[in-house]
């Protein structure tokens, strides 16, 4: 892959876009680039004020966007389920997961299911299920969800409940790195089913590599972790280059389903995009079968278009 920056993304007229985390960081990037194109910009965000805000001046910056501001908290399933009903009335094209939470201290939903599970996997996994009839009626529509390079190190064994308790000896290292293993798995287990189904809608994946956002950057309480804020501080690309890879798998023409979009170097210089091959323990079907069995109990939410594996 060539050299892929701002100037590359193509005009976005007519498509009907939602961006999670569209309140700071990475989704914010997304979403301003997104409408400054042309495309109608459904910003989720936890604070709407803040995002209001931001709108408001993306507004003042292109007086021709249209950008629409919804509350949504992934971490409440009746938040989720709130703004799916409030965005699905009308056709959606694309579903950019790219809200996520990073080094948060152990805590738990209203279940007692840990944060960054919860919020990570969980509520991108209910949003998407319950906006794929949405989607269904978009035009060339997909989903990109937003993971890291951290997956390859992370550990999911279904067979323990570490990854909704957090576990004796928690990390928010090992949670986050479990919450991304997870994306990747429900990202490509979607993708066998939508084909399974015979649905038009492609599922993505892709990771911004290190970037400057509040979600890396933010203070944190244990000695290493400040050690690590601090580096990342240092070599870590801008918000805007990171923005570059999910960017890309919203909308360049043509991508299969099933592709992983990354930045050729987790670190800061420019931006060679690239299709990453998907590494262990992501390559394991069973354990992604497993993981959306699991997922549709602890959420209660389901499609019958893709109530069976594609096997």
């Amino acid at each position: 892959m060539s050299i892929w920056d701002l100037s590359a993304v193509p005009d976005q007229h007519g498509r009907r876009i939602v961006v999670t985390g569209a309140g700071s960081g990475l989704g914010l990037v997304v979403a301003r680039e997104l409408a400054s194109r042309g495309a109608h910009v459904v910003m989720a965000a936890r604070d709407v004020a803040k995002a209001g805000r931001h709108r408001d001046a993306l507004r003042a910056e292109h007086p021709a966007a249209t950008v629409d501001v919804r509350p949504l908290d992934l971490l409440d399933l009746d938040s989720v389920r709130a703004f799916a009903a409030d965005v699905a009335a009308e056709p959606v094209d694309a579903l950019l997961n790219v809200a996520g939470i990073a080094g948060a201290p152990l805590r738990h939903d209203a279940h007692g299911r840990e944060s960054h599970f919860a919020t990570n996997h969980l509520g991108h996994f209910a949003l998407t299920t319950l906006l794929l009839d949405a989607l269904g009626r978009g035009r060339e529509p997909r989903v990109v969800t937003v993971s890291s390079g951290l997956y390859r190190v992370g550990r999911l064994d279904l067979d323990r409940d570490d990854h909704l308790t957090g576990g004796a000896r928690y990390t928010s290292t090992r949670a986050y790195a479990r919450s991304k293993l997870a994306n990747v798995l429900f990202g490509l287990e979607l993708d066998r089913r939508l084909r399974a189904a015979g649905s038009p809608i492609r599922s993505l994946l892709a990771h911004p590599g290190i970037a400057r956002t509040p979600m890396n950057t933010a203070p944190r309480d244990k000695l290493l972790e400040r050690i690590v804020a601090s580096v990342v501080g240092r070599v870590a690309r801008t918000a805007e280059q990171g923005a570059l890879p999910i960017l890309y798998a919203a909308t360049a023409p043509g991508l299969a389903g099933g592709t992983f979009v990354g930045p050729h170097t987790e670190f800061r210089g420019p931006v060679r995009v690239e299709h990453l091959p998907i590494r262990r323990p992501a390559d394991d079907r069973r354990l992604a079968e497993r993981l959306w069995a699991e997922s549709e109990e602890l959420t209660g939410i389901r499609s019958a278009l893709l109530s069976s594996s594609a096997g």
